[in-house]
């Protein structure tokens, strides 16, 4: 559905096609960039319509949100 209502997507302009950026000649990580970009599509591909139709059968463990809150935003400085 994004590739047809928007054409090809990326997370960086790398990650779509080469020449579109003018840093891609010295970029030390247009490689993790498109390495990103190709494990995010290929989650999305593997989701269906139908399957974004349905209720969620599982629940989602969110103890990862309810951790950072209880934290702060300090817990994301290293």
């Amino acid at each position: 559905v994004i590739d047809a209502m928007e054409g090809p997507a990326g997370m960086t302009e790398c990650s779509v096609a080469a020449g579109l950026c003018a840093q891609e000649g010295l970029c030390a990580i247009r490689a993790n960039w498109q390495s990103i970009n190709r494990v995010i599509f290929s989650a999305l591909n593997g989701v269906t319509l139908a399957d974004m139709a349905q209720p969620v059968l599982h629940p989602v463990d969110i103890g990862a949100l309810r951790a950072r809150r209880t934290n702060g935003p300090q817990a994301d400085i290293l």
